[in-house]
């Protein structure tokens, strides 16, 4: 608990001074960055081969170059679908065995959609503004914080056991409280909402966030693993760090054009 409590004592001023100080292009590159650990994460969790995840790597950062347009989906389809030829291709040649391809062409062309292709949204929100970054991040680490500690102590109904025993209903209402109380925060010194559309924001930023968070459980039990990585002291990999992000970039993405 105190190396989780360091970490993001460490991290969390760093992510909000390097996001309000430099261009979206920056931001962007951040985002590769974390994508390309994420994806290598995912490939080694799902076990599929190092060549072949290398490929996955490089076409989820061409994905990712080519995002952050503010249109209903903020990535290029022709690149995601080019990305996906390259994988068959290369899972075609790099190993001269049929057996476990479809497993393997899968699970390297989910960890496209799912890293670099979910971070995209995060580069159509800044490019709108950094705002919506600081919005959605605030939702989700005080969701998380919150859930966390209710969970802690007042949890007594298990939310999903047989994906994450030790989450349960308390800790989630906990989230989506603590995600609404941020979303206010936010917006008391942005602005840009009314006080029912922070609201609303902030409930949805943390139900996807835990989905996110659910998700990304079901992929490590099914791979036997605990975390993801070990690049963050107390917090596991990129993934185990970011899972409620990913999911929760998407909804705001949209809520934000829906207003």
């Amino acid at each position: 608990m105190i190396k989780r409590i360091l970490t993001a004592l460490a991290l969390i001023p760093l992510v909000v001074l390097f996001t309000a100080k430099t261009e979206p292009r920056y931001f962007l590159g951040l985002l590769m960055l974390l994508s390309a650990i994420g994806q290598w994460e995912f490939c080694r969790m799902t076990g599929v081969p190092a060549s072949l995840a290398v490929v996955a790597i490089v076409a989820g950062t061409a994905l990712l170059a080519s995002s952050g347009s503010a249109t209903a989906l903020p990535f290029r389809p022709d690149v995601l679908i080019g990305g996906v030829l390259a994988l068959i291709t290369a899972r075609l040649f790099l190993s001269g065995a049929p057996e476990g391809s479809v497993r393997d062409a899968s699970a390297a062309a989910m960890s496209i959609m799912y890293l670099p292709g979910l971070f995209a949204f995060q580069a159509a929100l800044r490019e709108a503004g950094v705002q919506h970054v600081y919005f959605l991040y605030a939702a989700i680490w005080a969701s998380d914080s919150l859930a966390l500690y209710s969970g802690k102590y007042l949890g007594r109904h298990k939310l999903y056991p047989s994906m994450s025993p030790n989450k349960t209903v308390e800790g989630s209402l906990g989230g989506v409280a603590g995600g609404v109380i941020a979303a206010l925060g936010i917006n008391h010194f942005f602005g840009g909402y009314s006080t029912g559309a922070a609201v609303a924001l902030g409930a949805i930023v943390s139900t996807a966030g835990q989905i996110g968070d659910l998700a990304e459980s079901m992929f490590k039990r099914d791979a036997g693993v605990k975390d993801s990585g070990e690049i963050f002291p107390g917090h596991g990999g990129v993934l185990d760090r970011m899972d409620a992000a990913l999911l929760g970039g998407p909804a705001l993405f949209y809520f934000v054009k829906a207003l």
